[in-house]
């Protein structure tokens, strides 16, 4: 049986290229010195493991709950060798805590209850995503009346932030000034604000407030601002979120004000730039039934929208009216309505976009079909119908992660093609050896309209490291790409040292180029990755360096993965 502790249940990996005979003798001693070297200077070096997923507590199914205790812990422990300092020790003080009632006010069971696994898996998993902490754990004891006491136990992680952040990618540089408390008074709750300094395209500032659980109850509401001169907006959104895998029904609300600057390019060159401005309210619902981990989910939204012309650089098409077939100044309704299934797989993992930090994917398979018609206000006359199909799957296993989804979406009116849009993604992961997670992706999307508009760009921000933001452009894009990323087991002030190799290719064709798989540019290039664990679950500061015979070498500087599970459209939620 693996050592329990605090942290997690784990497993050491072996190393998959060598015979038992010296699994240990020489790697793991070398690394063993090297971890024995390096803590005698103040680093800690922590040996890569991976997650079970906690304990199988299937055994005391049924068991009636005699009692739930919680105990949420601050940032570290400082009664621990590793954590005794003067650092550790101030964070602490600093550090408000997450109170009490809100950690229990998540929980899905309660004294008198009996006991499910299921809900003990899932309430960890809703911990760990809605709550700021570093780690959730439940667990059991069995009393002598063959009761069961249930045991909860969150660390929380460091929730303020800011200062100054450097970000370029596609030969672009932002400078960001930020503050963000992402646990205000331990309730749970968001509040940031930022200004941007955005060489290329103009500085803004952006402000946000969220709470999962407004006043306290079964709701939630966001407040958010943002001066961004290329997707502008001033949004207020209230819902009722799913927050648990029993709950059948769920609504949102939002209203939004919007500026927006759509901008045509021809590779590298911007050929038209149009500004606009709207006003935007949605209605949305969700109602699902089925077994516990089995669903069809039953959907409907309705948006009214206008939009208003500001500026036109030159006399070029609107992009957005083009794609709708609505004048440039246009108010219209559009109700939507889909039928989705989805049987969710969870899993509980680590090293496959983080460092060390425990990952819950949400893998198994979905598909869905939804049909839209836009109306002018009214009810008059329909402007657009819209056909959205969707379907994705994946799975775990043997230290593998495969995904894969696909979607296609229809714009018609009165039998004229307005647009069509493919969309196919797919991900493979390999996380066997403890220093070393193999990640590997493909994309493709088709995107055509009547209006003969280059929207797919190629460039650094959109697949290829090491080149400019708009390189090329075209109405169909490929992009593929490996990352090794290297585990060095190095944790200096619970920042974890880590590192990257990559390679990419791509390329985009125009409308009515033919398909060739020659002409594809390349990049290859290194990286370095700091995870900061124990400030933010998943956050890391990525450093990369790129190089293509195109445009030589190219230094990249931002947050999290370039690319991961969660950016390709494989999505399922509670």
């Amino acid at each position: 049986m693996p050592e329990k502790t605090d942290k997690l249940v784990v497993r050491q990996h072996v190393y998959l290229l060598f015979p038992s005979s010296i699994r240990r003798t020489v790697l793991a001693q070398l690394f063993q010195q090297l971890r024995f070297t390096l803590k005698t200077a103040g680093i800690v070096v922590i040996m890569a493991t991976a997650a079970e997923g906690g304990e199988d507590l299937s055994e005391f199914n049924g068991l009636i709950i005699d009692s739930v205790t919680v105990d949420n812990r601050n940032i570290y422990d400082t009664d621990h060798s590793e954590y005794n300092g003067l650092l550790y020790r101030t964070a602490n003080k600093l550090h408000q805590r997450t109170r009490h009632w809100i950690i229990r006010r998540e929980l899905l069971f309660e004294a008198g209850d009996s006991f499910s696994s299921e809900l003990a898996a899932e309430k960890e998993r809703n911990l760990r995503s809605r709550l700021i902490v570093y780690q959730a754990r439940v667990s059991v004891r069995k009393l002598p009346n063959n009761h069961l006491v249930v045991d909860v136990l969150t660390v929380d992680q460091w929730s303020l932030a800011g200062g100054i952040q450097l970000s370029r990618d596609g030969n672009e540089t932002k400078y960001r000034v930020w503050g963000e408390e992402k646990n205000l008074l331990g309730l749970n709750v968001l509040l940031s604000v930022e200004y941007m300094v955005w060489e290329e395209e103009g500085n803004y500032f952006a402000s946000r407030y969220s709470d999962q659980r407004f006043l306290g109850r079964a709701h939630s509401i966001q407040i958010a601002y943002s001066g961004n001169p290329l997707e502008g907006y001033t949004r207020l959104a209230f819902s009722r979120p799913f927050y648990d895998l029993s709950q059948e029904f769920g609504y949102a609300v939002q209203i939004a004000a919007t500026k927006v600057r759509s901008d045509v390019y021809h590779d590298t060159a911007r050929v038209a730039s149009v500004q606009h401005q709207g006003d935007m309210a949605a209605l949305a619902f969700e109602y699902r039934r089925g077994r516990y981990n089995q669903k069809v989910h039953f959907i409907g939204r309705h948006t009214y929208k206008y939009d208003r012309l500001t500026n036109r650089a030159q006399a070029i098409v609107d992009i957005g009216p083009t794609l709708t077939g609505l004048p440039n100044d246009s108010a219209y309704h559009e109700d939507f309505v889909a039928i989705r299934y989805s049987r969710p797989r969870f899993v509980t993992s680590e090293r496959i976009d983080s460092y060390g930090t425990v990952e819950d994917l949400t893998l198994g398979e979905t598909a869905q079909i939804g049909f839209a018609r836009a109306f002018k206000p009214g009810y008059e006359d329909h402007v657009y119908d819209l056909v959205d199909v969707q379907a994705a799957v994946g799975f775990y296993g043997h230290s593998q992660l495969f995904t894969l989804s696909c979607s296609q979406r229809f714009w018609d009116s009165d039998g004229v093609a307005l647009r069509r849009e493919t969309r196919l993604s797919a991900r493979y992961y390999n996380n066997y050896l403890p220093f070393l997670t193999i990640a590997s992706r493909g994309d493709y999307v088709y995107d055509g309209h009547c209006g003969g508009d280059e929207l797919l760009v190629l460039g650094g921000t959109s697949g290829l490291r090491g080149f400019d933001r708009y390189f090329r452009t075209g109405n169909r894009r490929a992009v593929a790409g490996v990352e090794g990323r290297f585990f060095t087991g190095v944790e200096l002030f619970s920042v974890k040292v880590a590192g990257a190799v990559f390679a990419e290719g791509g390329r985009v064709w125009k409308d009515g180029e033919e398909v060739r798989w020659e002409g594809f540019y390349s990049s290859v290039g290194a990286g370095l990755r700091l995870h900061v664990s124990r400030a933010a679950r998943g956050r890391i500061l990525r450093f990369d360096v790129a190089h293509s015979k195109e445009t030589g070498w190219q230094f990249s500087i931002g947050t999290g993965q370039y690319f991961g599970v969660g950016t390709g459209t494989f999505v399922l939620t509670n």
